[in-house]
């Protein structure tokens, strides 16, 4: 139970099934170097981190377009 006078959160639990994503990068890196990146951020990203457990993620990285 809060004491009077303290703040009251409350939180709604929203659910996520299926989020898709796509990482645009400007690099002249050989294809093997722009998986393994890709590869990084699914392991270690704060954001699939948070998100990957509740979410079914998928998406791509690719490189930007030339001019």
């Amino acid at each position: 139970m809060s004491e009077p006078g303290s703040p009251k959160m409350q939180f709604d639990v929203v659910s996520l099934r299926l989020s898709a994503y796509e990482f645009v990068v400007d690099t002249d890196e050989p294809d093997g170097r722009l998986n393994l990146l890709h590869d990084n951020v699914r392991k270690y990203g704060t954001v699939f981190d948070t998100v990957a457990p509740g979410t079914e993620l998928s998406g791509v990285l690719r490189r930007k377009a030339s001019p």
